[in-house]
């Protein structure tokens, strides 16, 4: 994905963010107070989330999960995926979330298909591809009332004295609330590509030698009060709230906000021949799953990671399908259509 390619896309979806998030924002705002707030044992919400990586179709005799600082999904070997999640004591919606997006990841690299391994292509084509198959899973998947009307009741019956004042739909409406912040993992998904944004236009003047290292910190504050309407009061909730930098992975951020609109055009080619609402207010997981190994996992990394995407959804890479699902869906957003 080179940058002629790249800039016109991120600069036109950021700038149509920016026009909207305002928007998206007051029209949530009311639902934030019914996000849960109470005590959560680690050991209930990591045995919730091994429930759920379950009916996901994680095979757990080919890979393991555990806790860390921060999530990741590692491909150690064909038959050895390992992922990590981390919980915190005040809320579970981090830990679920992180659990579908990761198990996103592991997913796939379980499903390439046998006759793949051991080859080159047991693997995914592009980074952004792969981040499509977690970015689907933890906002098409998660953050949607349907997954809700079926995992709340679970969720309350692991928590009952915390979340007996909610119900499936006011909890739903608090994880779908627009609301920009700080941090980057815990973004909501309209604000989470301005995240990356900030983060892209940042590498490219540190490459360029337009931006020096130690004028890093002040340039990133600037722009997330643009951007954001937020200031960092720390390095460590700015700049340095990453691995990736730190790793060597310049040129990866762009690749969450390439899942994304993957993503919403792989969701939208899927509901054209299945009710994916109905699918999961039944808490049947897998029916999409096995969509996506018949159509995605099966490629291995046999295709660029564009023409697997016209394949399956008739589109090359496109911010529209993302928009559409924006403006249409649950965030009490069915006002704001034609806005974007």
């Amino acid at each position: 994905m080179r940058r002629e390619r790249l800039d016109p896309l991120l600069r036109s979806t950021g700038e149509r963010l920016r026009a909207l998030v305002p928007n998206w924002t007051e029209a949530t705002r009311r639902h934030a107070s019914a996000a849960p707030r109470g005590a959560f044992a680690p050991a209930a919400q990591f045995a919730f989330c091994n429930a759920l990586l379950a009916d996901m179709g994680f095979d757990f005799d080919r890979g393991r999960v555990d806790r860390s600082t921060h999530p990741f999904t590692m491909m150690i070997a064909d038959d050895d995926v390992r992922l990590t999640i981390r919980t915190f004591t005040h809320e579970p919606v981090s830990a679920i979330l992180a659990t579908l997006h990761e198990g996103g990841h592991a997913l796939y690299d379980q499903g390439f298909p046998r006759n793949l391994h051991g080859t080159l292509l047991a693997d995914g084509p592009s980074s952004g591809l792969h981040e499509s198959q977690a970015r689907l899973w933890e906002n098409h998947v998660g953050r949607s009332a349907a997954f809700w009307r079926h995992y709340f009741p679970k969720l309350q019956r692991a928590f009952p004295s915390a979340l007996e004042q909610l119900d499936a739909r006011a909890f739903q409406r608090s994880v779908a609330v627009v609301a920009p912040g700080l941090n980057r993992v815990a973004a909501d998904e309209a604000t989470y590509n301005l995240h990356v944004l900030v983060r892209y236009e940042l590498e490219l003047a540190l490459l360029a030698g337009d931006l020096g290292v130690s004028d890093l910190p002040g340039a990133w504050n600037e722009r997330y009060e643009q951007y954001l309407g937020v200031r960092p009061p720390t390095a460590k909730d700015g700049c340095l709230q990453d691995v990736h930098w730190a790793l060597g992975e310049f040129g990866y951020f762009p690749t969450y906000t390439i899942g994304n609109l993957y993503a919403a055009q792989l969701i939208e080619a899927y509901e054209r021949s299945a009710d994916l609402a109905a699918q999961l207010r039944a808490g049947h997981l897998q029916p999409l799953r096995d969509w996506l190994a018949a159509k995605v996992y099966v490629h291995g990394a046999a295709l660029d990671a564009e023409d697997l995407i016209q394949a399956v959804t008739g589109e090359r890479l496109t911010a529209e399908p993302f928009f559409r699902r924006l403006s249409h869906t649950r965030r009490g957003a069915r006002r704001l259509r034609g806005t974007a």
